[in-house]
């Protein structure tokens, strides 16, 4: 079962005209700390920026409120394993709402093509709350 999903579609060009305007500002209210250590420079900034702000729309989408009621981009980290994947991170009001909705567990798809990012975002339920539900 499904609780929540997400999508989120983001033009580069729109996110480095962001960074140029604004720079580690705008940086700084997108990324956590520990995504600002991975950025890349140069050309392929506005693309990590991009690529990690699809994704925290997408995760905040499939919680079901968005940017707002606690939830902000610094509390959902878009990490990278040791072989490059994606994976998220939910910390304070993120957490929060995830724990509200009993998703213990969710799925990220992060995808970029020429100028366009997208990301994806689908929450499952505690294994407990399944049972509940088709029992």
């Amino acid at each position: 079962m499904i609780v929540g999903v997400g999508t989120d579609l983001v033009d580069i060009r729109r996110i480095r005209r962001s960074v140029d305007r604004f720079g580690d500002r705008f940086i700084a209210r997108i990324l956590a700390e520990a995504e600002r250590r991975d950025r890349l420079s140069g050309g392929r900034l506005a693309a990590y920026v991009a690529r990690q702000f699809a994704a925290k729309e997408a995760v905040s989408k499939a919680l079901g409120c968005g940017m707002r009621n606690g939830v902000y981009f610094t509390n959902i980290l878009v990490l990278r394993d040791a072989a490059g994947a994606p994976f998220v991170e939910l910390h304070a009001g993120a957490s929060v709402r995830a724990r509200q909705m009993d998703i213990t567990g969710h799925s990220d798809q992060l995808v970029r093509r020429e100028r366009l990012c997208a990301g994806v975002c689908c929450c499952r339920p505690s294994v407990a709350s399944e049972s509940l539900v088709e029992g």
